[in-house]
């Protein structure tokens, strides 16, 4: 069981205390945001090195369709023939929801319109 009563202490806090707590608390916040961030930017990093990865095998496989079809395939085309047990984990979007373009002029290249979700822009991922 816990204590109903608040601790008391007989150490007097100077006004200078008061300050240097205001600080610390301050720079705790701020090193929090920092962290967070951080962690935001490493996230963000993974999601886009994942994505290079997944557009490096539709790649491949676009270029296998391609010999077989003599087509541009679409990304479900690539897909529907994935095993049932990888369903769910592979998918037509990217990790922020936009789905993957295929260009095959001159050769098959993936697109995603990566974080901002919009195509043409400077956060564009693709293979090749």
């Amino acid at each position: 069981m816990g204590c109903s009563h608040p601790i008391q202490s007989n150490l007097p806090i100077s006004p200078a205390t008061a300050e240097q707590v205001t600080a610390i608390s301050l720079y705790n916040e701020e090193s929090i945001k920092a962290s967070g961030n951080d962690l935001l930017k490493s996230v963000e990093e993974f999601q886009i090195q994942i994505t290079k990865l997944i557009e490096y095998a539709l790649h491949i496989k676009a270029i296998l369709w391609l010999e077989s079809n003599k087509t541009c395939p679409s990304v479900h085309d690539l897909l529907k023939d994935t095993p049932s047990s990888w369903r769910g984990q592979v998918d037509e979007t990217d990790f922020w929801g936009t789905e993957f373009v295929i260009d095959c002029v001159p050769a098959p290249t993936i697109y995603s319109a990566g974080p901002d979700k919009v195509f043409g822009t400077a956060d564009d991922i693709h293979y090749p």
